[in-house]
C-alpha cells in the first residue's frame, strides 16, 4: 500500500478531498501510469508505467520513474543540462562584457576625436603663422564655426 508524505493511505478510499489528478485537453497517457493529485497540462504524453509526482507543463512528454520530463514543445530536454552547474548563465559577468565593449568603443571614439583635435591645432597653428597678430581672431572663429558646423 502506498503512504503519502503525511502518511495516510493513498487510494483506499478513506481519503477527504482530492485524489485524482486534473488532466487537460488532448491528453495521451500510456498503460498504468500512477498520477496523485497534480495538474497535467494540454497536448501531454505520459508514458507507460511513468510514476508521475509533480505538475506538468503544457505541450511536454513524461516518461520513467520517477517521472522527467524528456520533451518540452518537440524540443528535447537533456538530461546533462539540467544537472551541469558549471555552465550556468552568469548575467553579472555577461553585464560586465557588455560594459567593457562599451569602453573599448568609447576609447576608440575619444582617440579618433582627439587625432582631430590635433590636425585642428595644427591646422590653426599653420594659419596664425601665415597671418599678423591682428587678424587671429576672425581666423579662429571663422575656421571653427565653419568646421564645426
Amino acid at each position: 500500500m502506498l503512504r503519502s508524505s503525511k502518511g495516510d493511505a493513498r487510494g483506499t478510499g478513506k481519503q477527504r478531498g482530492k485524489r485524482h489528478p486534473t488532466i487537460g485537453s488532448h491528453v495521451v497517457v500510456g498503460a498504468a501510469p500512477r498520477c496523485w493529485t497534480i495538474t497535467i497540462g494540454d497536448f501531454v504524453k505520459i508514458g507507460a508505467n511513468s510514476v508521475v509526482l509533480q505538475n506538468v507543463p503544457d505541450h511536454s512528454t513524461v516518461v520513467g520513474i520517477p517521472g522527467r520530463i524528456v520533451r518540452i514543445k518537440d524540443e528535447r530536454v537533456a538530461d546533462d543540462a539540467l544537472m551541469d552547474h558549471i555552465h550556468i548563465p552568469d548575467p553579472i559577468a555577461d553585464k560586465f562584457i557588455e560594459l567593457q565593449v562599451q569602453i573599448d568603443t568609447l576609447k576608440k571614439d575619444f582617440e579618433r576625436l582627439r587625432e582631430q583635435n590635433n590636425r585642428r591645432v595644427k591646422r590653426l597653428d599653420e594659419l596664425r603663422s601665415r597671418f599678423p597678430p591682428r587678424s587671429y581672431r576672425v581666423i579662429s572663429r571663422a575656421y571653427f564655426s565653419s568646421t564645426i558646423l
